[in-house]
């Protein structure tokens, strides 16, 4: 009897996370669309990211590997964490980490933004990008990340450092700084 019990739970959580893959890849798709009553349903570890529209009002899909659920984030919430959270750093530093790390024999020539096409300055502010090695003038990444867009404009890898926790920022939320405040959703 307790073989069968543990069989058919075994069945029945197997069937519920292909329901959840089905879902996030439906969702990733732009093919559906998550419902409102999981919002914010819980603690997120382990997160990966899908942008969508739900109701007119953009949200960031992160998904909860312990459960395989999307859950929708609001996109000025995300923002504000990534521009919170990626550290602001001048080109010219940038350049002599990657020739102590001896990452780039060539760290003298000529490099352009991808965004405005303007050459980057040792000078230069810039944001010092956590899962890729991409490098745009400070405020072109920040216009980038106002408009929504949460990946890096080359690569696309996520803006977000690896195992965010957005409900940290939703906790915080209340001490965003006047510029980083987030409009409330409609």
């Amino acid at each position: 009897m307790s073989k069968a019990i543990i069989s058919v739970r075994l069945l029945v959580n197997m069937l519920s996370q292909l329901k959840y893959m089905f879902i996030v890849i439906l969702t990733r798709l732009g093919l559906s669309k998550p419902q409102e009553e999981d919002f914010y349903s819980g603690e997120l570890n382990n997160t990966t990211t899908a942008t969508t529209t739900a109701n007119n009002n953009n949200y960031v899909l992160m998904l909860d590997w312990s459960s395989l659920v999307p859950v929708p984030v609001p996109v000025p919430l995300v923002t504000a964490f990534i521009k919170k959270q990626i550290p602001v750093i001048q080109f010219g530093n940038f350049l002599e980490r990657r020739r102590e790390d001896g990452e780039d024999e060539d760290v003298e020539k000529e490099v352009s933004c991808a965004v405005c096409w303007d050459c980057i300055k040792r000078r230069h502010e810039m944001r010092d990008l956590c899962n890729c090695s991409h490098v745009f003038h400070r405020d072109c990444l920040d216009r980038w990340v106002d408009e929504g867009r949460v990946t890096c404009p080359l690569c696309r890898s996520m803006l977000l450092p690896p195992n965010t926790n957005p409900w940290m920022v939703l906790r915080h939320a209340p001490h965003l700084s006047q510029q980083d405040q987030i409009p409330p959703i409609t």
